[in-house]
């Protein structure tokens, strides 16, 4: 049996995917959108750094802490602080560093760090048996061994590269201009997100292309 996942939500207005229906990885949409999975949820595991409001939602946050008070967080140092002013009790925060394995009962976890413009995080996680990697919000992935041959790859694929580099030639707006040029320095594109998944797949291997971008993706004939 492999992974189930269910897509709450996954673009610039807000992230939030379930896995095997007790792993809520990031947080980034309304209270009312997550509430009626929050009844199974057992864990939080956030990737970035709470200025991007799209994977962090502080209201649903804190909200989650009041009504919720046994879900668990995993995060990175980065996000601490920022937790406990949402009244997230310590005892629920659960910090991991770089590239190290924590075993967590039902799952292992291991962040992998990810260059954006802000603090971020990718993760791999093992459902024991199902493997799965989960990427977003970056420009470039790692080349990893342990990567290659997992179950499952939730990898951003935000932009098609003909079509932004259209949208910059065509844009007469400043203020839109800098947006697109800041495209290409902290997300992936459709080709990138193939070229990743081409060397670390094997036979068995599914995949989903998250937080694509509602005015850079479409396909061009």
């Amino acid at each position: 049996m492999g992974i189930k996942y269910e897509i709450i939500n996954s673009n610039s207005q807000g992230n939030a995917i379930v896995y095997n229906d007790y792993l809520l990885m990031d947080c980034g949409v309304t209270y009312s959108k997550l509430k009626p999975y929050l009844k199974n949820i057992k864990v939080i595991c956030l990737t970035h750094l709470w200025l991007h409001t799209d994977h962090f939602n502080k209201k649903c946050i804190e909200k989650i802490a009041y009504n919720f008070p046994t879900i668990k967080f995993i995060c990175r140092e980065w996000l601490v602080d920022e937790l406990i002013k949402l009244n997230v009790s310590k005892k629920n925060i659960y910090v991991l560093k770089d590239r190290k394995t924590y075993d967590l009962g039902k799952f292992t976890v291991k962040p992998i760090e990810t260059y954006h413009d802000v603090n971020n995080t990718s993760y791999l996680i093992d459902f024991k048996p199902n493997t799965m990697y989960y990427a977003t919000d970056t420009c470039k992935l790692p080349d990893d061994e342990c990567l290659k041959g997992l179950d499952l790859y939730c990898i951003e694929a935000n932009y098609n590269e003909e079509l932004l580099k259209q949208h910059i030639d065509n844009c007469e707006d400043e203020g839109q201009l800098y947006y697109l040029n800041r495209v290409v320095k902290t997300h992936l594109s459709d080709t990138q997100s193939n070229d990743f998944l081409i060397s670390n797949m094997g036979n068995n291997s599914e995949y989903v292309k998250i937080h694509k971008s509602s005015f850079n993706y479409e396909e061009i004939d």
